[in-house]
């Protein structure tokens, strides 16, 4: 299943919503659905903003990895 994707390709990798979407083929705007999905259940953090690598718009770099999101929260 499609979130079930994002969410294991988001324990190994920090990316933004367009990275993880060509990376794991889901549709960008189910990626959106499932981010709000994911951050309301306490299993998805917004690390902070920056040039996404695929679009070059600033976005939000997005990790379900509980020790990356503690580890930037301490810097």
């Amino acid at each position: 299943n499609q979130l079930q994707r994002v969410y294991n390709y988001l324990q190994h990798y920090t990316a933004t919503a367009a990275m993880v979407s060509y990376a794991v083929g889901v549709p960008e705007k189910n990626i959106c659905h499932y981010k709000r999905h994911l951050e309301k259940l306490g299993r998805l953090w917004v690390l902070g903003k920056a040039k996404c690598r695929r679009t070059g718009h600033v976005a939000g770099y997005l990790t379900t990895n509980r020790e990356k999101a503690a580890q930037y929260n301490k810097l």
